[in-house]
């Protein structure tokens, strides 16, 4: 098939819209059509159909592809009926995901956000409701998404995020550390599929882990990010080993005042948070049995969210944390600084468990056995189910 040429499309009221390539589901479709043939009329799911006069918000059967390759006059139609046409075609886009439709995932939402510029709508703020049975495109692209059977060997980086979340990534301007609900959306969606490999590659993302300029320049680095490996069991019941890589981690406890590095990963259907850090206050904790604790000493905490699920986090397990030597070819061997279990310091019905163990202030100060020049603080916890 000959390619496209470049082309501009003019709209009404000044709006511009590039289009460079055509879409090749929906060009392959289209061609496909014999040249006497007339036409079907456009899908209501089309952004064909944006600027249709008899334009009616209703909830038809899709009979074609999404797809994004015209946005043609939109003075005929209000807002309402623009926003209410593009919550039908993202749904159709997230929940009928296929590996050649997520390539071409970022041309449709660029021609989607135009359109709501054109109409005054704020297109992160559509992409932020809940108007796909009670959750956000994002959550059903995450739990829609065509998997891939070589995940398994891959690296959890941002770099290999599907195209599609990826796309719908890049519209959040600010972190999403500072958005409570859409975190959850995105827990909540990785937790359907125990997804621990695209959660971390989430977790590596600027949207999540993203720095301020002002951070960027103290550390050299635009993410810094913590990366996370899980060990499957071999054998039924057999432990579970979480691998932590922790960068710059003496640094950010001076930069920050004690900063609680957050290591969190998905296991036993939870998702889990690993915090490291200092306590400012004697004794720790809301609604659970006060530990006893100093002032500005280093503690390792482990707990896992509650959500409503029907099946739950094993309440009988061992917990060991294990930190690496920093010297050379260390990096196989671990040493058992901590093997004395963690102890569990509330009662298994209480909301959110929580799990402690005390680290040796050592770990502040340079230099360190199990912190080398690079500044990375690697080990494991081991978690072993009864």
């Amino acid at each position: 098939m000959p390619s496209t040429s470049p082309k501009q499309l003019s709209l009404s009221e000044g709006l511009l819209v590039d289009i460079t390539e055509e879409p090749p589901s929906y060009s392959e479709h289209r061609s496909s059509q014999h040249a006497g043939e007339k036409p079907p009329p456009p899908s209501p799911l089309s952004p064909v159909f944006l600027s249709s006069p008899g334009f009616e918000a209703q909830d038809p059967r899709i009979t074609e592809p999404y797809s994004a390759s015209h946005l043609r006059d939109l003075s005929t139609t209000t807002a309402l009926q623009v926003r209410d046409t593009l919550r039908k075609l993202i749904t159709h886009m997230v929940c009928e995901q296929t590996p050649e439709s997520n390539q071409d995932s970022m041309q449709f939402l660029q021609t989607y956000s135009r359109a709501c510029a054109h109409k005054g709508i704020n297109f992160l703020e559509l992409l932020s409701e809940p108007f796909i049975h009670d959750h956000t495109p994002l959550y059903w692209a995450i739990a829609k998404r065509p998997s891939c059977p070589s995940e398994a060997d891959r690296p959890s980086v941002d770099t290999k995020l599907p195209p599609l979340v990826r796309a719908l990534l890049g519209y959040y301007a600010e972190p999403i550390c500072a958005s409570s609900a859409t975190r959850k959306e995105i827990e909540l969606a990785c937790l359907l599929n125990s997804d621990q490999w695209l959660y971390e590659c989430i977790q590596t993302s600027s949207a999540i882990s993203g720095l301020s300029k002002q951070d960027q320049l103290l550390f050299g680095v635009e993410i810094l990010a913590d990366y996370i490996t899980i060990d499957t069991p071999k054998e039924l019941n057999g432990p579970l080993t979480i691998n932590f890589v922790v960068p710059q981690f003496q640094k950010r406890l001076v930069a920050y005042d004690g900063y609680n590095t957050r290591l969190t990963f998905i296991a036993f259907g939870r998702v889990w948070v690993l915090t490291i850090g200092t306590l400012y206050r004697n004794g720790y904790g809301h609604n659970e049995v006060m530990i006893p604790t100093k002032t500005g000493e280093l503690w390792a905490r482990l707990k896992f969210k509650k959500y409503d699920f029907p099946w739950a986090a094993p309440m009988a397990w061992e917990g060991a944390l294990h930190l690496k030597f920093a010297a050379a070819g260390s990096d196989s061997q671990a040493e058992n600084l901590l093997v004395k279990k963690i102890q569990q310091f509330n009662p298994p019905q209480a909301a959110g468990q929580k799990y402690w163990i005390q680290l040796p202030d050592s770990l502040r100060y340079a230099p360190n056995a199990y912190i080398g020049v690079d500044g990375i603080l690697r080990g494991n916890l081991v978690m072993t189910p009864h």
